[in-house]
């Protein structure tokens, strides 16, 4: 049994670590590196403490977490590399790592390297996993869209492969492609309520409302057409100003303070501004007027809905959705595209030809930049 060194001893080495700026880590990586005889049994006795050194560790509060962390998952790790080597079933480990590993473009060499190593499953499997996801998350939109209370939003992307030795054979490609998001509207629990595609179609084909669009300009006559009631521009009994002009004035007080020089004293007066239809947060060739159409068309296909007379429509499956409407997002070009495709579609048969079911909402940066410019 060792021997416990006197407590003057050890708050001497303790003073000189202080004195010479040593840190514990920096003394135990000399130690175990030393290559002289005479610190061959402090050595010794290091590595043969090691579990009661660590077992300390762990009694202790403020490291006990970080020991046990870094031990499970050293633990883990083996483990899970054990099973999969007795059973190929047992690669839940290997499986989310593979993922990792094809999501960051790893090289295909590294990936089988990895594999024989046990860390990761096979190119061959890697591939079957993504195919497998993409059925079930294809799944998931239709339920979704089917539902007929989802947004659909959609943008252009590009992106540029690269190739590091060009040849006529294999060159750089610059692709552009769209990619679209299904988002479900909380807070719409019955999808009737937007069951409004025909009444929107009456209110726009309004001669007042035609004739105010020809005109570049709208009257509150014809506002009232859309809003009924308009109680946000409206004062409150009891109160000086309207929401709408509240609102307007906090934007004000929020400009003198912090872009002013003058009112820093007042700022711990200034709270956020009043939420008014908040949206609750939950953890959810397109520049061309025949590309819009071709991406719409296929949105809806690969979401499973559409009207009944169309080719193509899937009784069993499919569903109806021509008497709806469907909020859209996107930029402002593509608000333009679709505008110019619906005044270009009046005189087709059903609802879904003219683009009838579409509601354009723009996207709030699309909208605050386009408030930018014509400021």
């Amino acid at each position: 049994m060792p021997t416990i060194p006197p407590v003057n001893a050890v708050n001497s080495v303790l003073q000189l670590m202080l004195e010479n700026e040593i840190s514990l880590l920096d003394l135990t990586k000399a130690i175990i590196s030393t290559l002289q005889r005479n610190y061959q049994l402090i050595k010794e006795s290091l590595q043969q403490h090691t579990a009661e050194i660590c077992h300390l560790l762990f009694l202790s509060t403020g490291c006990r977490e970080v020991v046990f962390g870094w031990a499970f998952e050293k633990t883990v790790i083996c483990a899970c590399i054990f099973a999969q080597s007795s059973n190929e079933c047992c690669n839940t480990l290997q499986c989310i790592f593979s993922l990792f590993l094809h999501s960051t473009g790893t090289l295909q060499r590294v990936i089988e390297a990895l594999t024989h190593a046990g860390i990761s499953i096979s190119t061959q499997s890697i591939a079957a996993a993504v195919r497998s996801l993409s059925k079930e998350v294809n799944a998931q939109i239709k339920q979704a869209v089917w539902t007929l209370t989802t947004a659909l939003a959609y943008d252009n992307f590009d992106i540029d492969f690269k190739t590091a030795q060009p040849t006529i054979e294999h060159q750089s490609q610059f692709i552009s492609s769209t990619s679209a998001t299904a988002i479900p509207l909380y807070g719409i629990n019955n999808h009737v309520v937007l069951r409004c595609s025909h009444e929107i179609q009456q209110n726009e084909s309004s001669s007042l409302v035609r004739a105010s669009l020809a005109a570049g300009k709208l009257t509150t006559k014809d506002l009232h057409i859309f809003h009924q009631e308009n109680s946000y521009g409206t004062i409150p009994p009891g109160k000086c100003l309207s929401p709408h002009e509240e609102n307007f004035a906090w934007h004000v007080c929020d400009i003198l303070l912090n872009h002013g020089k003058y009112f820093d004293f007042l700022k711990h007066h200034h709270d956020d501004p009043v939420i008014v239809n908040a949206i609750p947060l939950h953890k959810t060739r397109q520049s061309t007027t025949d590309g819009n159409i071709e991406v719409m068309d296929t949105l809806l296909r690969q979401g499973g809905i559409g009207e009944c007379e169309e080719v193509g429509f899937d009784l069993q499956y499919d569903v109806d959705m021509s008497e709806h409407v469907l909020l859209i997002h996107g930029d402002l070009l593509t608000k333009e595209r679709l505008d110019m495709i619906i005044k270009s579609r009046h005189i087709e048969d059903t609802p879904k030809c003219h683009f009838q079911h579409v509601v354009f909402v723009p996207g709030l940066f699309h909208f605050k930049m386009a408030c930018a410019n014509a400021l």
